[in-house]
């Protein structure tokens, strides 16, 4: 945020919504630098997104093992 102004200035300086940037705000202090993830994908924390690859590396190596116990 600009210093010395106020969200309420601010909005209206760049055309935006009060609400608009009080909800970014808190969506920063909760997902800092995964606020803004991109179209389509989920906005998670740091220990979500290592979680979420964690599980698919584990589903893929449950599928590997599957595959090797089929053939053996």
């Amino acid at each position: 945020m600009e210093e010395n102004s106020s969200v309420k200035e601010v909005g209206m300086r760049y055309n935006i919504h009060p609400h608009t940037l009080h909800r970014w705000r808190r969506e920063f202090s909760e997902y800092e630098n995964n606020t803004f993830p991109g179209k389509g994908n989920k906005k998670m924390t740091d220990e979500q997104r290592e979680n979420e690859r964690l599980k698919k590396e584990l589903r893929k190596a449950q599928l590997a093992n599957e595959i090797l116990k089929k053939i053996s």
